[in-house]
């Protein structure tokens, strides 16, 4: 999966970007979205600030248990400016002329396309629909080759929804650690999990790999709090880790006083609002396997509890499908956009009523197709 970057810009990111307004279900969007009314998301405005003063890493960290600290926390714009900062900084560091970074595929475009952009060498972890999309020893050992500076896996697997325990995560980490690199891990699906879980190696309810040697992960209030328009994301890594980047994010884009405000009172509500996100999860992740099950020629592995796929439709290719649908007003993610012409991400992350609607229409194109 070579990035396209002819042009210096992240094919996907753009696409998701331009969305046409004739789309009536969107099925590409992966996130649990609130309204924004006067530029303060719906879910928020009613919500109380906090009776205290504590920063925004303070309630952040909080989430992660005992063993995280607030100097463990370093706040960015978002999860991916957080992916790119410790990019930056691995691939400056490694001391090579091309320093290698193993990415997995399919996979979410950035993991690839901005290593790529910092000159680095790319290798590949594949992740499989025969493994369940999962990541394995063997092939994690080849992917890493002799010398390695950072690793970067999405848990949930974007975009086939795949979980990872704690106890693989933490075996995947030593691993990366012996070649001597660092394992990032995108955790902005992980809360993605019904009925949620809790003690030692989990955050927002889902498992984590944070305090896992070696490792750092990401994550933001965007795709399970559904709170795009506050573009807050974080970083969770060793305080010398984060004093670093601390410095190196000074030559890019910092975080809105506002922003951060409004991430306090979300995680100061944070049992509230993952209670509505989980209502919606629980809903959509119903709908999507009784579609996956009940189309015809329809292929994938649908994770359980989760509400996003990597599908196959016979033998038309994800473009086609994604063509198709468009021409209806139904949008998803054509598979090219992670690797994998042959399949289309649907993701269903709206209110259930409509979301079902849509499915009816996407199931009428699709047989349409043949």
């Amino acid at each position: 999966m070579r990035p396209s970057q002819s042009h210096g810009g992240i094919d996907y990111i753009e696409w998701a970007i331009d969305r046409p307004d004739s789309v009536r279900y969107d099925f590409a969007a992966s996130d649990l979205a609130s309204d924004v009314t006067d530029g303060i998301p719906e879910v928020l405005a009613d919500l109380p600030p906090p009776d205290s003063d504590r920063s925004f890493e303070s309630f952040v960290a909080a989430r992660y248990g005992p063993e995280v600290s607030p100097e463990n926390v370093l706040v960015t714009p978002g999860a991916t400016a957080a992916n790119t900062l410790l990019t930056a900084d691995a691939v400056s560091r490694a001391g090579a002329s091309t320093p290698r970074v193993v990415t997995e595929t399919p996979g979410y475009e950035p993991l690839s396309a901005t290593p790529w952009t910092f000159r680095a060498n790319l290798t590949y972890v594949e992740r499989t629909p025969e493994t369940g999309y999962g990541v394995t020893q063997n092939a994690l050992r080849e992917a890493l080759g002799e010398t390695v500076c950072l690793v970067s896996l999405t848990n949930r697997h974007n975009p086939s929804g795949r979980l990872l325990s704690r106890e693989r995560l933490e075996s995947l980490g030593a691993t990366v650690s012996r070649a001597g690199g660092l394992l990032l891990v995108d955790e902005v699906y992980a809360p993605f999990v019904d009925p949620p879980v809790t003690g030692p190696g989990t955050a927002f309810g889902g498992p984590t790999a944070a305090g896992v040697p070696s490792t750092v992960v990401t994550n933001s209030l965007t795709k399970f709090f559904g709170l795009d328009s506050l573009r807050l994301g974080w970083l969770v890594g060793g305080p010398e880790l984060v004093d670093r980047l601390s410095g190196l994010q000074h030559h890019l884009l910092d975080v809105s006083r506002t922003s951060r405000h409004f991430g306090r009172v979300a995680l100061d509500n944070a049992g509230t609002l993952a209670d509505r996100s989980r209502d919606l999860l629980r809903e959509n992740a119903a709908l999507l396997g009784k579609f996956v099950d009940g189309t015809e020629h329809l292929a994938g592995v649908v994770d359980p509890g989760h509400s996003m796929a990597f599908l196959q439709y016979g033998d038309h290719d994800g473009d086609a499908v994604a063509e198709s649908a468009l021409e209806a007003g139904v949008r998803v993610a054509p598979g090219r956009f992670f690797g994998d012409r042959s399949r289309f991400r649907l993701s269903l992350s709206r209110d259930p009523g409509h979301t079902a609607e849509g499915l009816e229409v996407l199931r009428e194109i699709l047989a349409s197709l043949g």
